[in-house]
């Protein structure tokens, strides 16, 4: 029998099939898990769903709101047939090998293929496959905050702090300038900010009358929420990117370490430390409303 394996935690020493310990966050594990999807899709094999439950010690350190344990966020299933975690357990643990190129497949020991890593962003994906899959495994409780919550007319502003250097943090005034720019040309819009920096670190920001910060309980609803507006300001961070990607929402970066999210969109800017908004970002938040 052969089997996709997303492997979250990219070794399986620290992969317990019921949690693991340490490893990326939930946005960058997102590529992972959508891949093998998509490669098990092509394939016909079957696929085990990924080991969501995580423990890191950073969010405790940081004192952030969200532990990042990903608990409870995904059914333990996929629109492709799944085997127990005991049969997950016995079968990872012992097959580690690097992701193959689909046409090595067969390759792989004991029918076993881990999928690692990045890949390629979201090069690797289209928005069908991605919110195909996240239908088909996200859990509808996770995402009761969301309800009955207007997100007409919002733009979405994420701001990246807590286990974000300074190299790597975009300035709190460039999205200050950003957001002004764009509430004197419309002044209907509506700013939701999400953050994992604290109030006071926020404070600049949180001045403008306009902003409200938001959390919708857990990371994932932040990102559906994101999906959901007119327009994404976001960091240098795959968590914003995603939104932007899953709702096809035209995208604002100051600068982005990753490739883009559709070359084929013309919905996604990166302009630097500049706050002047392209005229096309303009038309199409007008389109969009």
């Amino acid at each position: 029998m052969k089997y996709v394996y997303p492997n979250l935690a990219g070794n399986p020493h620290f992969d317990y099939a019921w949690f693991r310990v340490g490893g990326p966050g939930l946005a960058n594990c997102l590529f992972v898990a959508c891949r093998a999807y998509i490669l098990a899709k092509k394939t016909g094999a079957k696929m085990f769903s990924p080991t969501w439950a995580k423990f890191s010690i950073g969010p405790y350190i940081r004192r952030e709101k969200d532990k990042r344990h990903y608990i409870g966020l995904f059914n333990n299933n996929a629109i492709l047939p799944q085997e127990s975690n005991f049969r997950k357990f016995f079968t990872i643990r012992g097959n580690m090998f690097p992701e193959f190129e689909i046409e090595n497949f067969e390759k792989s020991e004991n029918g076993v293929l881990h999928v690692v890593g990045l890949g390629n962003y979201f090069q690797d994906l289209n928005p069908t496959d991605a919110n195909e899959y996240f239908s088909a495994v996200i859990n509808p409780a996770q995402l009761k905050e969301l309800e009955g919550f207007d997100f007409s007319n919002c733009v979405a502003i994420h701001v990246r702090l807590g286990d974000y250097t300074s190299d790597s943090r975009i300035s709190i005034n460039w999205f200050i300038g950003v957001i002004n720019h764009l509430h004197d040309n419309n002044p209907t819009l509506k700013f939701l900010l999400f953050s994992d920096g604290s109030d006071d670190e926020l404070k600049s920001i949180l001045t403008l009358p306009y902003v409200q910060k938001v959390f919708f309980g857990n990371a994932l609803a932040d990102i559906i929420g994101i999906s959901r507006c007119c327009l994404v300001i976001a960091s240098d961070s795959t968590f914003s990117a995603w939104g932007a990607f899953l709702g096809k929402c035209p995208v604002i970066f100051s600068k982005r370490h990753f490739p883009p999210l559709n070359k084929t969109t013309g919905k996604e800017f990166v302009i630097g430390e500049s706050v002047d908004i392209p005229k096309e970002i303009e038309d199409l938040i007008h389109v969009k409303q």
